[in-house]
């Protein structure tokens, strides 16, 4: 099963994206395991955020829940405050009232720094079962290393955030824009250091994974059979 969150950048962004009151999904028929693709209409509670979708089996129209979860790209932001958190509302209790609305999240923070042992434990305490991180490999692997001789930091890291491994959505390899297609047997054999059940996606930036070509093409087969997701940051508009 692939994971599907949509991460947008703020409380009002979210509001405003909810009120559209229904997104149109395509799903690709290489996910689904099926002869053609399908067409999911997600519908939202604005007062639960709870999501559900038209789905059509055997010829009739039916109400299932997918999993398509809600999150923004970070939990803390001192702008949010009056509006989101509340007055009163202490920065590291922002992490628990972010889950009491919210599905998901992006954790920048992994990116920068591996975090403490209690600042993973207060992170497990402030969240549910059935919330999800959506946490970033830090730079030192994808940005200094390029995914090579990182074996030991990886396994630091992993074990490090091992408390909150039930609730992760999946782990992101963010690589930089400087990380070409060429450079695609060293992320495969990187790749390979994770346990099975670990669910994975990776994010690229250069401008030869988007072109089309049998570079980008070689790329995505490979996340398919793999099951690895693909992050899709469209980086044409930042570089270009």
């Amino acid at each position: 099963m692939f994971y599907l969150a949509l991460l947008l950048f703020s409380p009002s962004s979210a509001q405003r994206f909810i009120k559209t009151e229904k997104i149109v999904l395509i799903i690709s028929r290489k996910y689904l395991n099926r002869q053609k693709s399908r067409t999911v209409v997600f519908r939202f509670n604005l007062k639960t955020f709870v999501m559900t979708s038209d789905v059509m089996i055997n010829g009739v129209m039916t109400m299932e829940t997918l999993p398509l979860r809600l999150g923004l790209t970070m939990w803390s932001h001192s702008e949010w405050q009056s509006q989101f958190y509340g007055k009163g509302t202490k920065p590291a209790e922002r992490l628990e009232k972010y889950t009491q609305v919210f599905h998901t999240v992006e954790g920048n923070t992994t990116f920068y720094a591996t975090p403490s042992a209690s600042t993973v434990n207060n992170w497990k305490a402030a969240s549910h079962d059935d919330f999800r991180f959506t946490f970033k490999l830090p730079k030192f692997i994808t940005h200094q290393q390029h995914l090579k001789h990182c074996q030991a930091e990886l396994k630091e890291f992993l074990l490090t955030m091992s408390p909150l491994h039930r609730r992760i959505g999946q782990w992101t390899i963010q690589l930089p824009h400087s990380f070409e297609p060429s450079m695609l047997p060293a992320l495969q054999k990187f790749c390979t250091l994770f346990p099975k059940d670990m669910q994975l996606g990776v994010e690229v930036r250069h401008l030869g994974f988007f072109d089309k070509g049998d570079a980008e093409k070689r790329f995505n087969h490979w996340l398919i059979e793999e099951g690895i997701n693909r992050i899709i940051m469209d980086s044409r508009p930042v570089f270009s």
